[in-house]
């Protein structure tokens, strides 16, 4: 979940299972490496 603050409450938005998007793209590495990889720059968004 991604927790933001919209002005004067917070929304929470679900983030996409990478799993449910295995075989739509070519992306080369380990889903676990996907997922850590998302999860770095969702934190760099914060």
């Amino acid at each position: 979940m991604v927790l933001r603050m919209v002005g004067d409450h917070l929304e929470l938005i679900p983030l996409p299972n990478p799993r449910s998007i295995k075989g739509k793209y070519k992306i080369d590495g380990r889903i676990e490496d996907i997922e850590e990889l998302q999860e770095q720059k969702l934190l760099e968004r914060v």
